[in-house]
């Protein structure tokens, strides 16, 4: 349709330093992001949140509307950073119908956070963001958990932490199963994997504007993101205060059977994906490792 459609998508995960990311690497100039409406929070810019549930054709020029029409004098890359597309069950299925063929050109990127500590952080958020003063539609202050102990043990016992949109918070840790979607949908060599202490280094940044052939940022970093963009950083009590050994040990043992280092490594060893600071064998077993000593 003429216009600059996202090639680069950071897909997540959430807590896990994409923001951080998104602000020193969209200093480059070849770098387009996505345009909020008027009525739109600023923080869209890098979070469009076009894929998150189902994406009809339909809405396709609507959604390209937001991004510049194509130049022929300048390589401009267009982007979208939404970390909730890579615990979204229909996210892949929606990129891929906007692409098509074309899909073979995208770039993906996936920033993996030890799974317990990512869902930790992200229940917080939500707390932060006022979900308690009913500011999430969809979830009433007496449905959300008080107590982070209070919203492990429903999720566990019933499988659902407030059945609503909320329960992403544990859901967005699921990343086998996520790979496993993605990989069905699209070539797994298109895909990069950080893990979170490689995540929150410059040297990432350098190498995505490689990838992506960019020039490199000029300037300083800025809160591109905007004043209304949801608190990313927040104080909150240790796992070991919010709850006792036995708890936490069985909050462990259950998530990491969908999320832990073998589980993630079983995915990407028989796949192509990219692994960030990677040097062993392709091997489950040295990709756990990795992971183990990196997120």
């Amino acid at each position: 349709m003429g216009r600059v459609a996202p090639q680069f998508f950071l897909l997540g995960t959430p807590k896990s330093g994409t923001t951080f990311f998104f602000e020193d690497f969209a200093r480059s100039d070849q770098i387009v992001n996505y345009r909020p409406s008027g009525d739109e929070p600023t923080w869209h810019s890098k979070e469009p949140w076009t894929f998150a549930g189902r994406f009809a054709p339909s809405s396709s020029a609507r959604w390209l509307s937001h991004y510049p029409k194509c130049r022929q004098d300048k390589r401009m890359v267009a982007v979208d950073c939404t970390p909730g597309y890579f615990g979204d069950q229909k996210a892949p299925f929606g990129i891929e119908k906007a692409y098509g063929e074309a899909k073979h050109a995208l770039v993906f990127m996936v920033f993996l956070r030890e799974p317990v500590a990512r869902t930790h952080s992200h229940y917080y958020q939500y707390k932060e963001n006022g979900v308690l003063q009913g500011k999430f539609g969809g979830c009433s202050p007496q449905q959300f958990p008080k107590t982070f102990a209070q919203a492990v043990q429903k999720r566990i016992s019933s499988g659902s932490m407030c059945n609503c949109g909320c329960d992403n918070i544990f859901d967005d840790s699921m990343y086998a199963d996520s790979f496993k979607r993605y990989f069905k949908n699209f070539d797994s060599s298109s895909f990069h994997v950080v893990p979170f202490k490689k995540a929150v280094l410059g040297e990432v940044v350098d190498y995505t504007w490689e990838i992506l052939k960019v020039a490199r940022g000029k300037g300083e970093r800025s809160s591109l993101v905007g004043g209304g963009n949801e608190k990313n950083h927040h104080d909150y009590p240790t796992l070991q205060q919010e709850m006792g050994a036995p708890l936490l040990n069985r909050l462990k043992g259950w998530m990491y059977k969908a999320a832990g280092p073998k589980a993630v490594s079983n995915a990407l060893a028989s796949s192509g994906a990219h692994l960030y600071g990677f040097g062993g064998n392709r091997g489950a077993p040295a990709i756990a490792a990795w992971l183990e000593t990196n997120w």
